[in-house]
């Protein structure tokens, strides 16, 4: 292997990492085929990715096309070695790597999209496959000739990639983890393999003896076996072919070089279910996402799951209960432990031992919740890992033709997934938490997200904040806020007042039209109406004031019940939503609860509109429960970071799109 440095897990490197380079060599290299293995920990920061997201392994594989271009095979493997209590949640981590990894290829060598810093990616590979000269097992000298190609661009590159999640079981287990392939979100190369307890032992026999692997892989991809022409062949990057003498070539070709079509990496179809619809009208937004740095954080510790799975376990069956562990996962701020419920394993059972869980076992209980079937212990992380924007947003993509209201605010702890905020079937909502909780970043996400994914023409935004907008002056430049941010409360009646007056204007013109929403209303008219969300952060500042309390319970009130149909959505929020400070006919209204971090387990219930949610046991910045649709059953997830310069550059970004499309 080509680099051998920087190895921060031996024992993974040499379990799963070996057995991922067996699978590719054994089914994808031809036997004389030279090739050149890189670990990709070691260029990390060279590539642009921290160590704990980047994949494992790069095999790169130089060869000549059947006219005598010179190519470039680019393989990527990511590799979990893993216990199957930790399958699933590993699964999705090594998925994510091998995108992050495979996607920054596929879009750096595609000619078509012409990049601005391709050149400097084609000049990292080849120092990469130069760097590979110097191994024994590496390519032959000769190979100077792909090195200079790859810089120059006169070659041709096709990549694919894969995630290889290897589960292993002791005696004991009783979780089942079945083989499985699947496709990687948002790439056009990549392919996941799980490979359960029954198929590792196979897989480990054949290398032991040097067998061929393909008849174990097969039944692991469903009888689908990988290949150029198959699942898992890989996206071909055509570049330039080789330029006559004297005429231009590699950054200085012009574009009528290129003399076949090549795939559009974005808009080819991906290979898996992405968050949203077709594409996205902004392109610099969209583009500064993309390259948006990661927030350094702490490596995964499967190890530390493990253990605190083991721990968990031997403390349920201290106290008499049962522990069969059905899914251990790691989420950004704990370890979700399912249990299977039983009569002697309740939410409540565990719930009485929740000191005991803390102060004996040195477990920190964030919460006890149920779904059919199992009983959920949410276990705190020591260390927090920070989800950004850039993370979180990447797969997020709207059709432009149509308004959106399907904003994504946070990932959902169980299972990863997106958390969506949207106006159907309840259009109001409730924000609450106390100092450092993180509401200013949530709501800030929930404006940028309506700006994002709208024109001024489909979205308005009418914000209120009695802190003088100190939290909002980077949203000021766009073209959807209406008049400015409004800082004073005279100011703000008359805005309420004025969305009242807007929505029984509305209700005529639904009257002429014989129509009932404003959904139906644009459907047939040739001057559709915008849709208006009105944000009131600090709701609570102004309610001490007699004569703007007395104004708002008369607007509010009349929002609150008629605004859906018109197409008017309102946020308001408040460290404490009590009975002093929201009406009960508002709050009655607000069927979407976004509550962070509160001060006790009075405002928790209060907050959320049922007892045991608890909220105040939550961890702050941006740690989320969220009643969504006038349901009763909190949903736990994570807000996304976004920094004070990086939210002015998205703005930007977002303003220079509507201004000038690309």
């Amino acid at each position: 292997m080509a680099a051998k440095r920087g190895v921060n897990n031996a024992n993974e490197l040499r379990s799963a990492g070996v057995l991922s380079r067996y699978l590719v060599e054994a089914r994808e290299l031809d036997e004389e085929a030279s090739s050149a293995w890189i670990f990709l920990d070691d260029y990390a920061a060279w590539l642009g990715q921290s160590e704990r997201q980047i994949a494992d392994l790069l095999c790169m594989v130089p060869g000549r096309g059947p006219d005598g271009t010179q190519t470039l095979d680019l393989i990527v493997t990511e590799a979990k070695y893993i216990g199957v209590a930790n399958a699933s949640g590993k699964a999705s981590e090594s998925g994510r790597q091998l995108r992050d990894t495979l996607r920054r290829l596929e879009r750096a060598l595609n000619s078509a999209d012409k990049p601005a810093d391709q050149f400097i990616w084609r000049a990292r590979l080849s120092e990469m496959l130069r760097d590979s000269l110097h191994d024994p097992g590496g390519p032959p000298v000769n190979a100077e000739a792909i090195v200079n190609a790859v810089r120059s661009g006169e070659c041709r590159f096709r990549v694919r990639g894969y995630s290889h999640v290897f589960a292993h079981a002791a005696p004991s287990d009783d979780i089942l983890v079945e083989d499985k392939m699947t496709g990687v979100a948002d790439t056009h190369s990549g392919t996941q393999e799980m490979f359960g307890p029954n198929s590792l032992r196979e897989l480990l026999r054949a290398y032991a003896d040097r067998a061929d692997p393909s008849a174990i892989r097969l039944r692991v991809r469903g009888g689908q076996a990988p290949g150029p022409d198959g699942e898992g062949g890989g996206l071909a990057l055509p570049t330039a072919p080789p330029s006559p003498p004297g005429s231009p070539s590699g950054e200085d070709a012009p574009a009528e070089t290129v003399n076949e079509p090549a795939p559009d990496v974005q808009d080819a179809e991906p290979r898996a279910e992405t968050h949203g619809v077709a594409t996205t009208p902004l392109s610099r937004f969209r583009q500064r996402l993309q390259n948006a740095p990661s927030v350094p954080g702490p490596v995964t510790d499967a190890d530390w799951l493990e253990q605190v799975s083991a721990r968990c376990r031997n403390a349920l069956r201290g106290y008499g209960m049962t522990q069969k562990l059905e899914q251990a996962i790691l989420t950004p701020n704990a370890a979700l432990l399912k249990f299977k419920g039983t009569n002697d394993l309740t939410v409540s059972s565990v719930e009485r031992k929740v000191r005991e869980l803390e102060t004996t076992h040195g477990l920190s209980v964030l919460s006890v919740r149920s779904e059919p079937g199992l009983v959920n212990i949410s276990i705190q992380r020591p260390v927090r890992e920070v989800l950004t924007i850039g993370e979180v947003w990447r797969d997020w993509v709207t059709d432009p033709a149509v308004p959106n209201t399907r904003l994504l605010i946070a990932i959902k702890e169980d299972d990863g997934q997106p958390l969506f905020l949207e106006p159907e079937p309840a259009p109001h909502t409730l924000v609450a938490g106390s100092t450092g909780s993180g509401k200013s970043v949530l709501i800030q996400s929930i404006i940028l997200a309506i700006a994002a994914t709208n024109r001024p023409d489909q979205a308005r935004i009418h914000l209120i904040d009695p802190k003088s907008g100190v939290d909002y002056y980077a949203f000021e430049p766009l073209p959807h806020l209406v008049d400015g941010i409004v800082d004073q409360p005279e100011a703000a009646l008359e805005r309420l007042d004025g969305l009242v007056e807007e929505m029984e204007r509305r209700y005529g013109l639904f009257k002429a039209q014989r129509v009932s929403n404003i959904r139906s209303y644009n459907q047939k008219t040739d001057t559709p109406l915008p849709l208006i969300w009105m944000v009131h952060d600090e709701f609570a500042d102004w309610m001490q004031i007699d004569s703007y309390r007395a104004g708002v319970e008369k607007a509010v009130s009349r929002l609150s019940v008629k605004a859906r149909a018109a197409g008017i959505y309102l946020i308001f929020a408040a460290q404490r939503p009590d009975n002093t400070v929201f009406p009960m006919q508002l709050r009655s209204n607000l069927g979407n609860r976004l509550i962070l971090r509160v001060d006790s387990a009075g405002t928790s219930d209060l907050s959320l509109g049922m007892k045991g949610g608890a909220a105040e046991r939550l961890l702050g910045k941006g740690h989320l429960a969220a009643i969504l649709g006038g349901g009763s059953t909190p949903t736990y997830a994570q807000v996304p970071f976004v920094g004070e310069d990086e939210l002015v550059d998205l703005v930007d970004a977002i303003c220079a799109d509507l201004a000038n499309p690309l």
